[in-house]
């Protein structure tokens, strides 16, 4: 049986450090932690404000879309300059102007015949969305996370979208939520039809967020939120690129390859 861990290898090409709990959870986070300064400094040395960007992929779900609005922002922002875009998708632009605490500014320009478009890729294997993720978000302008014991756990498991990021089996959801409220806390159910806005609200109140590689789960990593990912039959050298170091959270991220592990962890709160 393969122990569920990232190698040697992995974790030097993320940057992670890893580590384990006693339920079969795996806990990354970044080996060496920069202030917003110093990521923004890092930030100049790798890409130039001046060009014309274009987003990677067509960022129509909610998580993508919110990574490249960060991304545009803390740019701007590291550079003091407005990013020259030659599109925004619509989702992008609502994070931007609702949601996100930003001072960064963007552009729209009709880039001229042989203007070359620069679209950021993924650095780890090409993926396509990672590169955006490997930038800590900036923060929520509504709420944002702070220690507390109110007994809510805020969840979203995917009920759309790619197969491989749906929780396994629609009956674990079940599972998991009843284990929540059998302990006495309060699933919160975090998700588009919520609204943006009250999906921080929701996100915020909460002692820790739980769910697949959603959209919501991206929305935590900016509000602050715990957060621990069911990847189900995801690797976690795939999943873990979308979610450690973006994550604004004092409490690093933990990964769970099965819904029985962290069951077993909610039983001892």
């Amino acid at each position: 049986m393969v122990e569920y861990k990232l190698t040697e290898k992995e974790l030097m090409n993320f940057g992670y450090k890893q580590s384990f709990n006693e339920f079969g959870g795996v806990i990354l986070e970044e080996a060496q932690k920069l202030s917003e300064k110093e990521i923004n400094n890092k930030m100049l040395l790798h890409y130039n404000p001046n060009v014309v960007y274009m987003n990677p992929g067509v960022c129509n779900g909610f998580g993508d879309a919110f990574g490249w609005a960060s991304f545009v922002c803390r740019l701007s922002e590291a550079s003091g300059k407005t990013i020259k875009l030659s599109k925004i998708p619509v989702k992008s632009k609502n994070s931007i102007e609702t949601i996100l605490q930003t001072t960064g500014r963007y552009q729209l320009v009709k880039p001229e015949p042989n203007t070359k478009i620069y679209s950021v890729r993924g650095s780890q294997r090409s993926k396509q969305f990672r590169e955006i993720y490997s930038w800590l978000f900036l923060p929520t302008r509504i709420a944002n996370w702070q220690p507390n014991k109110s007994r809510k756990i805020a969840y979203q498991f995917g009920h759309g979208g790619a197969t491989d990021r749906l929780i396994q089996d629609i009956n674990d959801e079940t599972r998991i939520l009843d284990a929540i409220r059998s302990k006495g806390y309060e699933p919160i159910e975090l998700g588009g039809s919520f609204g943006d806005i009250e999906c921080v609200k929701r996100a915020a109140m909460c002692e820790f967020f739980v769910g697949t590689c959603s959209g919501m789960s991206h929305l935590c990593h900016s509000v602050g939120v715990p957060t621990h990912i069911i990847t189900n039959l995801r690797s976690l050298e795939r999943v873990s690129a979308g979610h450690v170091k973006n994550s604004r959270s004092p409490i690093p991220t933990t990964f769970w390859q099965h819904p029985n592990n962290f069951i077993s962890f909610i039983n001892t709160l």
